[in-house]
């Protein structure tokens, strides 16, 4: 099982025993191993983002999908997650918060990703 996949193993579990308390410090660890390399501030940002969804109720049931597909983005194995237009975009802002601290391949990886689907 590839770290992707145990991350969204572990974002299922989640969403499903931590309904009320959404505690997503233990999550932002599993996201970390994951996904490693990202920098402290571009990681705060994506949980920022995570946290934001899942405060909205029409946001709230896909929050797990977009951390996952979010997660397989930078790990340079894009899933396919469906992304909205602002969500690519927002994507494209989240993989630019700390651009030059962020390894080049994974940048290039998530921003030509998000130049393929109309973002940039």
């Amino acid at each position: 099982m590839q770290a992707i996949d145990r991350l969204k193993t572990a974002l299922d579990a989640w969403m499903a025993h931590e309904a009320g308390r959404r505690d997503t410090d233990g999550l932002r660890r599993d996201f970390a191993r994951a996904v490693p390399g990202l920098t402290d501030e571009t990681l705060a940002a994506v949980f920022d983002a995570f946290r934001e969804r899942l405060a909205d109720p029409a946001r709230t049931g896909r929050a797990a999908e977009w951390l996952g597909g979010v997660g397989s983005l930078f790990a340079m194995d894009y899933d396919g997650t469906p992304f909205t237009a602002d969500e690519w975009a927002e994507l494209r802002d989240l993989a630019s918060v700390d651009a030059g601290n962020v390894d080049m391949d994974v940048l290039g990886y998530v921003l030509g990703q998000v130049l393929e689907h109309g973002a940039l």
